[in-house]
């Protein structure tokens, strides 16, 4: 992205994403020792602007009628990838979803996805519920199945009641 643009890619974040959802604060990006943002991961924000973030993909890339992120890139994460290949991974406690540009796919009836941090960082959103949670953490270890597993069926069931009808 860099070279295409000639800018860098903290830069090209702000000016595309963060500066049009009305983030309040800067975001920041780990560096490797040649200064180069670590695109993979480092990403480093506050609570409520990941919230916004994670509004932004609930809502179709769109905030009011700015269309920030491209609808049809969003359709394609959303379909995820080959679930069969996905199971064959060895991710346990995520049963039926599948991973595509750098997001987990739930395929469950909520439209959930979620992006996956280290030690407890996650954006949670299930565009169906209306649902979004940003969640940062301090766990012992890098993913902690068994924690992961209890906020995946608290969500869960939280989409569950967003979107029941009646009492």
């Amino acid at each position: 992205m860099q070279r295409a643009s000639g800018k860098s890619l903290p830069t090209l974040l702000s000016e595309r994403i963060w500066q049009r959802i009305g983030a309040q604060q800067d975001g920041y990006f780990a560096v490797d020792p040649t200064g180069i943002a670590d695109a993979g991961g480092g990403l480093c924000v506050t609570l409520r602007d990941l919230a916004r973030f994670g509004e932004l993909i609930r809502n179709h890339g769109r905030i009011g009628n700015d269309q920030i992120i491209s609808a049809q890139v969003l359709e394609q994460i959303a379909r995820g990838s080959d679930r069969e290949a996905f199971r064959h991974a060895g991710y346990a406690m995520f049963e039926g979803w599948s991973y595509h540009d750098q997001w987990w796919i739930s395929h469950d009836v909520h439209g959930a996805i979620r992006g996956l941090g280290v030690y407890g960082q996650q954006l949670y959103v299930a565009p169906r519920a209306g649902l979004v949670i940003a969640r940062f953490g301090s766990q012992p270890i890098a993913v902690d199945e068994r924690v992961e597993k209890l906020l995946l069926s608290a969500w869960d069931a939280l989409a569950h009641q967003l979107t029941r009808k009646g009492p």
